[in-house]
């Protein structure tokens, strides 16, 4: 029932490729808080995949994904989640511990921009954090959104990798998560481009083999391991 009409294949690559982005942003580790772009990007990509598979205009499902994304980072920079010790000390516990984390998050939030307008350094993280976990969460759901919706996956495999490369190049991570990802986008891309022509089959009647799918993942999957191979052997 919950099956979706791409299959569960594309879905598991199309995650894969969230996660090799927010893997080397973990490995990098900006910042004390970067742990924020995991929780933001998976969540940004099934948000995203759920509103593409809605008949909903496109103005108001990037509305609904840009509420939800400034949420869910606050909830986890801010925690604003109680822990199950505070929560059985009932509501006035709960109320407390989110005034005093609030507080907590727009004092720091308040100090990093007396410092930045007044032209001084500073060491506080958690607005870079934001700024990670919010791109974090545009990336994924833009990357569900052209997989699902658009059937255009190279839009969203684009600003996926081109912040891979960023992570890579100013964090010095590891050339392997580069390498997973070209090999995983090429599979990915191959996969709905069939998806694409077999609904433009079955639309048009048109009669076709089965083992079409089967030959495109053999050819699809043996083009992407060759390529990752060759990823790993180039030059970082």
């Amino acid at each position: 029932r919950f099956r979706p009409r791409e299959g569960w294949l594309v879905l598991a690559v199309a995650l894969a490729l969230v996660m090799c982005v927010t893997g080397a942003a973990l490995a990098v580790g900006w910042t004390p808080e970067a742990r924020v772009v995991g929780v933001t990007a998976v969540g940004g990509f099934l948000l995203g995949l759920v509103l593409a598979k809605r008949p909903l205009d496109g103005r108001l499902a990037w509305l609904l994904l840009t509420l939800y994304g400034l949420l869910v980072a606050l909830i986890v920079l801010a925690r604003w989640l109680p822990p199950t010790a505070v929560l059985r000390y009932g509501w006035w516990a709960t109320a407390n511990y989110w005034r005093q984390n609030t507080a907590l998050f727009l004092d720091r939030a308040a100090s990093w921009f007396v410092a930045v307008f007044r032209g001084n350094p500073s060491q506080e993280t958690i607005v870079f954090s934001l700024g990670l976990g919010l791109a974090g969460w545009f990336l994924a759901a833009y990357a569900a959104w052209s997989i699902f919706r658009q059937r255009r996956p190279l839009l969203g495999l684009t600003a996926l990798g081109f912040a891979l490369a960023v992570n890579n190049y100013f964090g010095l991570a590891e050339i392997w998560w580069l390498a997973a990802f070209v090999g995983l986008a090429v599979l990915l891309a191959a996969l709905v481009y069939y998806i694409a022509l077999e609904e433009e089959w079955q639309r048009t009647g048109m009669d076709y083999s089965a083992e079409i799918k089967l030959e495109l993942l053999i050819f699809g999957g043996g083009t992407a391991a060759v390529l990752l191979i060759l990823a790993m052997m180039l030059p970082a």
